[in-house]
């Protein structure tokens, strides 16, 4: 059988003392100071890759935001040339034919 506390609980009930609690199963448990030690150290280095890994992703992300700002500049400054070019083209038709223009058929 496995360990732990289900495994006391299953030990005290295949025994056939007819009780599904487990005995004499502490509540604390102690760690040997190297173990965490080490997984303290562990855990502040994860921390601090996790901490370098958001960094990273905020960087990217603003350059994102900054391209797609710049892509949105773009696109409504060619929203305003298309604007100011069918202007001038409805204008030129309202106008009919220019003086010194060849007739066009």
């Amino acid at each position: 059988m496995g360990r732990g506390p289900k495994a006391a609980v299953e030990k005290n009930v295949g025994a056939g003392e007819g009780s599904s609690h487990p005995q004499n199963v502490g509540l604390s448990v102690h760690f040997p100071s190297e173990f965490m030690e080490s997984f303290t150290q562990g855990m502040q280095s994860f921390r601090s890759s996790w901490s370098e890994s958001v960094q990273g992703m905020d960087q990217r992300l603003d350059g994102y935001e900054s391209r797609l700002s710049n892509h949105t500049m773009d696109i409504q400054e060619l929203g305003n040339d298309m604007h100011r070019f069918f202007n001038r083209a409805a204008q030129s038709e309202d106008q009919g034919p220019r003086e010194g223009a060849p007739d066009q058929e």
